[in-house]
């Protein structure tokens, strides 16, 4: 006999069996992973490094861990061009092709850049506007400098003369262009050219024009629904996401919008096929979104929310990797992301810090956030049903404390239990119960007590109802 809300009963009581998570990770691998911190590793051996090491955790044995990469490319596409040639599997045009002005000056014609120019990329005359034609932009008519030794690129008045080759060019000869590597004392770029491609004394290198392939990135949400290593508990979990990590390097840009689509869409299928296990998605990045529509934050951070809302439920956390001078605008854009997705606030390392160690802090607090909440509905036993409303939870501090939960009908009227809140998880056809979840003020509690309580599963007691 135990005593329910001031009645006594019979019931048999059990410690309540959290429900089983299951992580599936979208990991940023973005060219700008490379970069070195002031440690000398890259952001991207970190982020590598704390993977590993929390895979082969033995604590966490049980988890279910799956792993997706953005940006992901057009089969057989590349990412960096010359010409639209180089972008194979309809990932072109390359950005070298580009709307300029076809115009002439002591009867050469030329190819000309103005500022009045709405210059874009083409596949085409017909993509430009009335008086320019698409070209490929691949290098300045220049000439010999005998004040730098090198070349400088030519102009006629406030135009740049483009060219594709030679013969493009009224004087001299077309070489590719470049930027220097540091600004004029005006903080504007210098242009450099020449079969030299030298830039003035104190400019630094001369670096080539990064042409791209526009269309060489995968931009749907669906094709970031199929993981690179599939969810799993398996004996061979690690050496899978082991090797993937290894054998993967970061290129491209950051298409964060159908990356988050992508890992919620397979967090939910995941959860719809097995119940009795809580799928959550993690986006972990090193910048913000920057192609790929939509690029705005509060767009993105709506397909979080409809995730969240979504049947079954998945919550979105967010970890970012960032410098110090990055961190504080990007941890309000992340945290706005991650609050849609329903985990409060985002998980943002500074590359100042242990990058590897944080990542891997982060890791844990979201195994522990994800598991405090949610506990699995026992089996009955054989020939029997279990009877819903005869269900109870109560709460068990370290100090030995115990409190009586009230069962509600959902989270909306979680707030009429005042700390004490339970209900039902349900399937979204049938209406069943699929998981017990505790109110997210209790779930608080639950988090900053987890390893010091204990839940109480109470069956064959009338559930006590708010």
């Amino acid at each position: 006999m135990i005593d329910v809300g001031g009645e006594p009963c019979a019931a048999d009581v059990s410690i309540a069996e959290l429900v089983e998570i299951d992580i599936h990770l979208m990991l940023d691998s973005s060219s700008s992973m490379l970069e070195a911190m002031p440690n000398g590793s890259s952001k991207w051996d970190a982020v590598v490094d704390s993977l590993i090491g929390f895979v082969e955790d033995p604590a966490t044995a049980g988890i279910g861990v799956g792993l997706q990469y953005f940006p992901l490319l057009r089969p057989n596409a590349n990412l960096d061009c010359l010409t639209d040639s180089d972008c194979a599997g309809d990932g072109g045009p390359c950005s070298s092709s580009t709307c300029v002005l076809q115009d002439s000056v002591e009867g050469y014609e030329y190819l000309g850049v103005s500022p009045t120019t709405t210059v874009g990329v083409c596949d085409g005359d017909a993509a430009c506007a009335d008086g320019e034609v698409c070209r490929s932009f691949l290098g300045v008519c220049s000439a010999p400098n005998p004040d730098t030794g090198g070349y400088s690129a030519l102009v006629d008045g406030d135009n740049l003369l483009v060219c594709e080759v030679s013969s493009d060019c009224p004087l001299g000869e077309c070489d590719l262009l470049g930027f220097c590597e540091y600004l004029d004392a005006q903080g504007q770029p210098i242009l450099c050219s020449g079969a030299a491609l030298t830039c003035p004394n104190g400019a630094g290198a001369c670096l080539l024009y990064p042409y791209s392939c526009t269309n060489a990135t995968l931009c749907g949400g669906e094709d970031y629904a199929t993981p690179a290593v599939e969810i799993s508990t398996a004996a061979d979990r690690n050496q899978a996401l082991i090797a993937s990590l290894t054998a993967h390097a970061p290129e491209g840009l950051t298409p964060t919008a159908p990356a988050l689509q992508g890992v919620i869409q397979h967090a939910r299928a995941r959860e719809a096929a097995d119940p009795n296990r809580k799928v959550v998605a993690v986006l972990a990045t090193d910048g913000l979104p920057t192609e790929c529509e939509p690029l705005d934050i509060a767009d993105v951070s709506d397909l979080a929310r409809a995730g969240l809302e979504g049947t079954p439920s998945v919550e979105t956390y967010v970890i970012g990797v960032f410098s110090e001078a990055e961190a504080a605008q990007a941890e309000a854009n992340l945290n706005q992301i991650a609050a849609a997705g329903g985990t409060e606030r985002a998980f943002v390392i500074s590359t100042g810090t242990d990058v590897a160690a944080s990542f891997l802090a982060a890791l844990n607090e979201i195994r522990g956030a994800a598991l405090a909440c949610d506990f699995a509905i026992p089996e009955p036993e054989a020939g029997t049903q279990l009877d819903f409303g005869r269900v109870n939870l109560e709460f068990v501090d370290s100090a030995g404390n115990r409190r009586q939960l009230v069962n509600v009908v959902d989270e909306a009227a979680c707030a009429e239990a005042l700390g004490t809140g339970w209900y039902y998880v349900r399937d979204a056809e049938t209406n069943d119960p699929e998981q017990i979840r505790v109110c997210p003020d209790v779930c608080d509690e639950f988090e900053s007590a987890m390893g010091a309580s204990q839940v109480n599963l109470q069956i064959g007691c009338a559930t006590i109802i708010k």
